[in-house]
């Protein structure tokens, strides 16, 4: 006899009065019970939870995640177990995409053969709402007794080193990140906290260099920038295996490589193909290896080298499904504005073009590239300005909001600057008329 779904969402919390009933939304259509672990909150997060039918549970804060975490999976009941954070949830299509599937691993297989794990994407989102990299994390999984968390801190869901565990990967189900923006950082100080707990768990695991490169990130994110980088340049001087996995070396490789690239030097190509063939070594295909590549070639006026190797990291993106967190993945806007500025450059208009176009409806607020854009269309008018700007306007109301004030502004410093007159005329005519700005 199959059984039928019971899902159960678990958190744990502490001061989440702002993202505690979106946390909650996303599983009401799915879930049996929601169980919500507070470590001590002082705001109404406990409050509001209760408020929304979840039930509520006092944990005392010890320092360790997986303790807590671990208590609320022994308040579950559900056969299954979504383990979202407060500040995580997913989209309503991806919520009924999950119930389908549990109701397949359910129905469809036999116990030995399901998966004990469904490991999935997820976006980290930065304060304009967008991603800034990707990555997979493992938060929904079966109730059974050896499956629980490990670690005090940067905590992950297994089974004891004994015994084998089956993971789906499921790269089709997104979950939305938004603790990494500044407010979210800045309010719940998570990451002194963080800085503390990695110490301590260093201080008792010296040689996990896992931590170490947990341990940088969040040095980075207060801003201590050497200190960080001490400790990724100390991961690196080591290889891959039991106390430092493929994907935490590739990223302390990468925090290094960014650094170079953002303060570039060309005494410095030695070391960037050292770091980028270590990376390569390690993880092949993985499309930051590239990037960062392609991107300090940029940076030092080399752009026929840093255009072949940015076309291979758009290959790379698309058929990529590691695990490891990508910022390459993440960065695609910049990639096709770079790429556009090349083949503008080269007079190459039609691919110039289109890369354009994919850049600005990734972030339609890079002037440089509208700027091209509008040049774009200028160069091909000839005596059909009229018709061209028509036909501008037309992909350029696509991408804009043309009743919101800083589009509009955006788009007419484009047209003044070039100058495209008879596009700066069409679009003066679209615009409301209470909020038509003089074209001087």
């Amino acid at each position: 006899m199959k059984k039928e779904v019971r899902l159960s969402q678990c958190m744990i919390v502490k001061n989440e009065e702002k993202n505690i009933r979106r946390a909650l939304e996303w599983g009401k259509p799915i879930v049996m019970e929601q169980i919500v672990v507070d470590t001590g909150s002082t705001d109404r997060t406990a409050e509001i939870a209760e408020e929304m039918g979840a039930k509520v549970y006092q944990f005392p804060w010890t320092g360790d995640f997986s303790a807590a975490k671990n208590y609320a999976i022994g308040k579950a009941s559900g056969n299954w177990i979504a383990f979202l954070d407060a500040d995580e949830y997913f989209l309503p299509e991806d919520v009924e995409k999950l119930w389908q599937l549990l109701n397949h691993l359910e129905r469809d297989l036999r116990p030995e053969k399901k998966p004990h794990i469904i490991r999935v994407r997820l976006a980290n989102m930065d304060d304009q709402g967008k991603p800034f990299s990707f990555t997979v994390q493992d938060r929904v999984f079966q109730r059974i007794p050896p499956l629980r968390y490990r670690n005090r801190i940067h905590e992950y869901i297994g089974m004891p080193p004994s015994m084998p565990v089956r993971i789906l990967e499921k790269e089709d189900l997104t979950i939305i990140h938004t603790g990494y923006t500044r407010q979210a950082i800045t309010e719940m100080n998570k990451t002194e906290r963080n800085i503390e707990l990695l110490k301590l768990e260093l201080e008792k695991k010296p040689d996990d260099y896992n931590v170490m490169v947990y341990l940088g990130e969040a040095l980075l994110m207060e801003n201590r920038i050497e200190e960080g980088m001490q400790y990724f340049r100390k991961v690196i001087q080591h290889k891959p295996g039991k106390n430092l996995t493929v994907q935490r070396y590739s990223v302390a490789i990468g925090h290094i490589l960014r650094s170079m690239c953002m303060n570039c030097s060309p005494d410095q190509e030695e070391e960037v193909k050292r770091l980028c063939g270590l990376m390569e070594d390690a993880y092949p295909g993985y499309p930051d290896t590239t990037y960062y590549h392609g991107w300090w070639l940029l940076q030092n006026d080399r752009e026929k080298e840093g255009e072949r190797l940015l076309l291979e990291t758009l290959e790379r993106v698309e058929s990529y499904q590691g695990v490891a967190s990508s910022y390459a993945s993440a960065r695609l806007a910049d990639i096709y504005h770079w790429l556009s500025r090349i083949y503008y450059k080269q007079q190459n208009r039609e691919e110039s073009m289109r890369l354009g176009i994919l850049s600005l409806r990734l972030n339609r607020y890079n002037q440089n590239q509208l700027d091209i854009l509008v040049a774009l269309f200028y160069m091909s008018a000839g005596e059909e300005k009229e018709t061209v700007a028509q036909g501008a306007w037309e992909v350029l109301s696509k991408l804009y909001d043309v009743n919101r004030q800083k589009d509009q502004l955006f788009l007419l410093r484009s047209v003044k600057t070039v100058p495209f007159q008879e596009l700066a005329r069409i679009i003066l005519q679209n615009l409301p008329e209470q909020d038509t700005p003089k074209l001087s």
